[in-house]
């Protein structure tokens, strides 16, 4: 019974690593010979100072935090935001919208500066926390999820690690963005490669999460087993 669920999960980790190859493969296809221009022409870029703090006589908000960008590659409303106040101007500057990109600012190592999270759907109240950026695209110029995925691209990734100052912490200042680039080719191919990404990105989510559930039903009944809940032997459901 328990090597059923072994076999369920080893298949499906075979799976995930087969489609994270298989994106590898596109990413180099689609990113080989597109051209860079600064990151500035693509998207507004501005960095949030909305603090954890709930105050007296602010508007309640949700926060997009640190560990939400980090952990994520696309903020939807099925996640669990933490609870905050924002004063009007604050929530005028900082509120996300759909196809917005935000990025992490600062960080421990510089490997993870810029490390991007879209905002795949439009989000009630949900306005964008300290130690982070935001890429808003600019219109008929930068496309949202394009951006996201051209920010995950290994040359893109090491020139934020380049750009980042620090030495025990990093971080990007507004002059670094401005020196950043970007692979910037016209909108149509911008969301034609996003389109593509973005599927694989959604594939290998649905089989993480099925690999998760795996781990957690082998868990569960592990755990009757050894409690005696469950003996083998007995019918069960």
């Amino acid at each position: 019974m328990l090597d059923a669920w072994d076999q369920a999960l080893e298949q499906t980790e075979r799976l995930i690593l087969a489609k994270r190859r298989r994106k590898t493969a596109w990413v180099q296809k689609l990113f080989g010979n597109l051209p860079k221009r600064p990151l500035l022409e693509a998207a507004d870029v501005w960095f949030s100072g909305v603090d954890k703090k709930a105050r007296v006589g602010e508007a309640a908000v949700r926060l997009c935090n640190y560990m939400d960008v980090f952990h994520n590659s696309r903020i939807t409303s099925k996640l669990d935001f933490m609870r905050a106040t924002a004063s009007p101007s604050q929530i005028v500057s900082n509120s996300l919208r759909k196809h917005d990109v935000v990025f992490t600012k600062d960080s421990e190592t510089s490997e993870e500066i810029a490390q991007p999270a879209l905002i795949a759907e439009d989000i009630d109240d949900l306005v964008c926390g300290y130690h982070l950026a935001i890429a808003r695209p600019r219109d008929e110029v930068g496309h949202g999820p394009f951006i996201a995925q051209a920010m995950r691209h290994p040359s893109i990734r090491w020139q934020f690690s380049r750009l980042a100052n620090g030495v025990v912490r990093f971080g990007l200042t507004l002059d670094a963005i401005e020196q950043a680039e970007i692979f910037l080719p016209s909108l149509d191919v911008q969301e034609r490669i996003a389109a593509v990404l973005d599927a694989e990105d959604l594939m290998i989510e649905d089989l993480s999460a099925r690999a998760e559930l795996f781990r957690t039903q082998k868990r569960g009944l592990m755990q009757k087993l050894l409690t005696g809940e469950w003996r083998l032997g007995e019918k069960f459901e």
